[in-house]
């Protein structure tokens, strides 16, 4: 099931059944047996056509780490309390392939279809398009949900690497302001899956 009005473009090209607005995020009771199962198993049922073929091993992988994201929770070192941070916890994936056009951009938004709008969640990892702190901020934005960022390796080898470790840390380094106050950032626990050509 997905969330938001602006998945109905590709409810045919993903067969998924978005959860509409409602204005108060509340659902019926049946929202459940209604959207959620038949959605998801339409998913899965979009997986399975497209993805099972031999050779997608790699894809299937990834696709299913996407879809584990928020149980990273459970992975990390410390507990998680109600009404407390995220324990920072991350993992990050690599889609590789030396040429473009491999699919690795779409399996990102296969990946992105089962949390909402791939156009809103497959976020441009090149330099010219985000600071390593702003792609820090989006990390705690999304939580549990898993952090997609497309052609990361279009930035210096230094920077790529201080992502990859910031996404697999689950929290960006603390920082201050010129006046020497302490600015705490919002750990995040979730999995990254960046697509890369080098």
């Amino acid at each position: 099931a997905v969330l938001g009005e602006d998945m109905l473009p590709y409810r045919n090209l993903l067969t998924i059944q978005p959860l509409l607005y409602t204005g108060a995020g509340r659902w019926e009771p049946d929202v459940w047996k209604s959207t959620i199962i038949p959605g998801a198993a339409k998913h899965v049922a979009f997986l399975r056509k497209y993805y099972t073929r031999p050779g997608y091993d790699v894809a299937q992988l990834a696709s299913m780490l996407g879809l584990a994201s928020p149980f990273m929770v459970f992975a990390a070192d410390s507990k998680m309390f109600p009404g407390g941070d995220l324990p920072p916890v991350g993992l990050t994936v690599s889609l590789y392939s030396a040429s473009s056009g491999q699919g690795k951009t779409s399996l990102q938004k296969v990946i992105a279809s089962a949390y909402g709008d791939p156009s809103l969640l497959v976020r441009s990892g090149a330099r010219d398009d985000a600071t390593l702190t702003s792609q820090s901020a989006f990390a705690a934005l999304m939580g549990t949900m898993p952090l997609l960022l497309d052609e990361v390796t279009q930035n210096p080898p230094a920077e790529v690497v201080a992502l990859i470790g910031r996404i697999s840390n689950g929290q960006d380094r603390n920082r201050g302001n010129q006046r020497g106050n302490f600015k705490a950032t919002k750990p995040w626990a979730l999995i990254g899956v960046v697509s890369t050509n080098v």
